[in-house]
């Protein structure tokens, strides 16, 4: 049976620690990072000794980086990798114009225009929409405001004529002379 990673560890630290000795904690605890760094899983490499083989990218990149340094020499590696990318992407739309895949990349790309100017067309009229219902909201506060003041008008108004009826019920004070003999 295969031990364990802590099993492992374990036993590393066993063959680390002198256990006649006393350790203060950090002692002990370097130990033990030293234990775990004597005990780490190293990824298994390829023992058949094939290598892979290089991706288009890198066949192009390794090609052209020499002659993009002769032509750049103020660049730095950075840049020069930002430019080799740029280059790469060209040759890759050119290769896939000529194996016939350029109509379809062009395809996309106007469905992807297409559904922009769509997303656009829709925020529009959303834009419209809200502009006309904030219109509304403002035409209907302006129409109540208009009436509280016609109403308060008319309630002025009834004020006014009931003020005037009550002075013409008033009756007047009537002179009487009387004759005193």
């Amino acid at each position: 049976m295969s031990q364990t990673n802590t099993q492992k560890i374990i036993d590393e630290f066993s063959k680390l620690i002198d256990c006649e000795k006393t350790y203060t904690k950090s002692e002990f605890n370097d130990i033990l990072t030293q234990a775990f760094k004597n005990n780490k899983t190293n990824k298994t490499k390829n023992t058949n000794g094939v290598k892979k083989s290089p991706t288009k990218y890198n066949i192009f990149i390794k090609e052209n980086m020499g002659s993009l340094k002769k032509e750049n020499p103020e660049l730095n590696r950075q840049e020069l990798m930002k430019l080799a990318s740029t280059k790469w992407n060209i040759h890759k739309i050119n290769e896939n114009k000529e194996q016939g895949f350029g109509v379809i990349i062009e395809d996309k790309k106007e469905e992807k225009n297409n559904q922009q100017e769509n997303e656009n067309n829709k925020e529009d009229k959303d834009n419209i929409l809200e502009d006309k219902k904030e219109e509304k909201n403002n035409q209907q506060e302006n129409e109540d405001i208009i009436q509280e003041k016609s109403n308060e008008n008319n309630k002025e108004d009834k004020d006014n004529i009931l003020e005037d009826k009550k002075l013409k019920k008033i009756p007047k004070k009537r002179v009487v002379s009387k004759k005193i003999d």
